[in-house]
């Protein structure tokens, strides 16, 4: 017996949900540039990097919104960011979010941003991906996954890399869509049903499909 390598759920993320209907939830409003954090709040993770950016991105993007999702032992840090940087406007901290209702601010979000020192779960980007959304991850997320300008916008893990990385994003609309698109057909292929099919033909000696 093989277990069989689990699909990514794309389909979770394909409600249609109203976008505007989401982010009111989190007192957001429904056209205010929204980027989206999910995963701890420690160092390896770099979501400090993400709130000191805030101040150069709200420069240009002054609706711009950070919902940071999660928990950690940075938390109280960020906090004393957001209130010394007076960021309180800009920046929301719903706690942990599971299941549909985060599926949901994942469609909602404009950006699924990535700030990690190191390598971190891929969940975010695959879950960006489900839904068609444009990430922005440090060269050090996911090595292995990402390609610059293809399928996300790759920067460094300091405050002026990720004010540029996200602004590049925010800025072009075709970008973001081809992001998305690049984004989600990489997850069928690698994540999807696709790959089952694959590990299948593996087991049975079928010869790889050129």
């Amino acid at each position: 017996l093989v277990a069989a390598r689990q699909p990514f759920p794309i389909a979770s993320f394909n409600s249609k949900i109203d976008p505007g209907q989401v982010k009111a939830r989190y007192q957001v409003g429904p056209i205010d540039p929204t980027i989206l954090y999910v995963g701890d709040f420690s160092d390896r993770y770099g979501p400090d990097l993400l709130v000191k950016a805030m101040p150069a991105i709200l420069r240009n993007h002054p609706q711009a919104r950070l919902v940071l999702v999660g928990d950690g032992p940075l938390y109280w840090t960020l906090r004393v960011y957001s209130r010394y940087l007076l960021l309180d406007h800009a920046i929301r901290f719903p706690g942990s979010i599971v299941g549909q209702p985060m599926h949901e601010l994942v469609e909602a979000a404009d950006v699924i941003a990535l700030p990690s020192r190191d390598t971190t779960p891929w969940w975010p980007i695959q879950a960006a991906w489900a839904a068609g959304r444009p990430v922005v991850a440090t060269h050090k997320a996911a090595p292995n996954l990402l390609q610059h300008e293809h399928d996300s916008v790759l920067v460094y893990p300091v405050e002026q890399s990720l004010v540029w990385g996200i602004e590049r994003v925010l800025y072009d609309a075709d970008l973001r869509v081809k992001l998305g698109q690049n984004g989600r057909e990489k997850l069928e292929e690698r994540f999807g049903w696709n790959n089952v099919a694959e590990q299948i033909e593996e087991l049975m000696g079928v010869p790889a499909r050129r």
